[in-house]
């Protein structure tokens, strides 16, 4: 080997070292979660996974939740809608009017598929 390989790769060693500390720092220091996201730690190993049945959703009070009137309260209600989103749902709709559709719903920041699945059979647009 020589001398400038040898330079070269204790270079490379170097910028290695440098960024896997960085992304350690990064994950260790970073910024936490995004909005409406919670994390729950992972279980134990060999611990057997405890799965309980996903309950049946079904409307606050027996009635739909109009997406297009309800406010932060009422829309905190719903399952994975916290504060942040329940403002956010709030929020586009006085910025771009109403729903039209509770599929429109997806277009808030933060609000994607998984959490509509959760949400779609309670939530209604005013029909």
């Amino acid at each position: 080997m020589t001398p400038w390989q040898r330079n070269a790769y204790r270079a490379a060693l170097v910028i290695a070292a440098v960024v896997g500390l960085m992304g350690a720092a990064w994950l260790a220091l970073g910024p936490g979660p995004p909005d409406g996201v919670k994390i729950t730690p992972a279980p134990e190993r060999g611990a057997a996974p405890s799965v309980a049945p996903a309950p049946t959703p079904t409307p606050i009070g027996g009635a739909l939740v109009n997406i297009n009137t309800a406010g932060r309260a009422e829309l905190e209600r719903l399952p994975r809608i916290g504060e942040v989103l329940a403002d956010r749902i709030v929020e586009y709709r006085m910025a771009n009017g109403p729903y039209l559709r509770t599929d429109h719903l997806m277009a808030v920041r933060g609000i994607g598929p998984v959490i509509y699945e959760a949400i779609k059979d309670l939530i209604s647009v005013g029909e």
